[in-house]
């Protein structure tokens, strides 16, 4: 019986078993896209499996994309000199961060697993999607101290980027149009991931498979609900064990 229980965690089957928490922080204007439709089939197929899926919408949140001085409520340190990062490290820690910043904190702290749900604009994330990190990646509760990487304070939780892109496969290689699609990821994996201490899964992106395109909703651009239940029956039930990327050391002489 021990021998199979021990399997059985190497097999990562009691892991995957287990309840987890997932925050899908999505980015899209309309609820009809594909990429909504990936979202709905993400939370179905999650739910069904057992685990709690929190999302945060973005654009239906009206969530306010732009770090400031309203994010902090109060008083600051330097009334003569605004440095974002200290001030807000400061108000966390003093519990004076706006309250919309503190719910998507709280989300975070819950999640097992994070997955960011967007379409791929001008070769990064949406505008909204980008003052999201800006604003919730506080100094001290997502990084700073030396704590970055390995160390970063949410270590022990897992990331993933889900997008669409406009842009066909050819055009996303090493002699397409666009570049390598590994180069274009490697700043939003390793910045906005791997940096506050998420390991990094595999992303799931979906290009145009073909050019001629009619704009009726999910179902009539790409391949439509059959993408999305390949996404969710194929990659979602093994996200608690899929292998993370690692990166390579590198060696210098400086």
């Amino acid at each position: 019986m021990a021998k199979n229980l021990i399997q059985s965690f190497e097999s990562g089957h009691i892991y995957s078993k287990q309840q987890k928490n997932v925050l899908i922080v999505y980015a899209h204007q309309e609820p009809k896209s594909f990429n909504g439709a990936l979202l709905r089939k993400a939370v179905e197929t999650l739910e069904a499996d057992g685990h709690s899926v929190e999302v945060s919408d973005l654009y239906a949140m009206h969530f306010y994309p732009i770090s400031g001085r309203t994010d902090i409520v109060g008083s600051v340190r330097d009334e003569s000199f605004f440095k974002y990062q200290m001030e807000t490290k400061s108000a966390w820690q003093n519990g004076t961060l706006s309250d919309d910043i503190k719910v998507e904190m709280e989300k975070l702290k819950r999640a097992d697993l994070v997955i960011f749900q967007f379409p791929l604009y001008w070769f990064s994330y949406p505008a909204i999607l980008k003052g999201w990190i800006d604003r919730v990646y506080v100094m001290g509760f997502a990084y700073g101290g030396g704590k970055l990487f390995s160390d970063g304070p949410l270590k022990g939780k897992r990331g993933m980027l889900s997008f669409t892109t406009g842009g066909t496969g050819a055009a996303f290689c090493d002699a397409g149009m666009f570049g390598d699609m590994n180069v274009l990821l490697w700043p939003l994996q390793n910045g906005m991931l791997r940096a506050v201490g998420l390991d990094v899964l595999a992303p799931k992106y979906t290009m145009l498979l073909r050019m001629s395109v009619t704009m009726t909703g999910s179902s009539g651009w790409m391949t439509g609900p059959n993408v999305s239940i390949t996404y969710s029956k194929n990659r979602l039930s093994s996200l608690w064990t899929f292998p993370t990327l690692q990166t390579r050391s590198c060696q210098t002489n400086i």
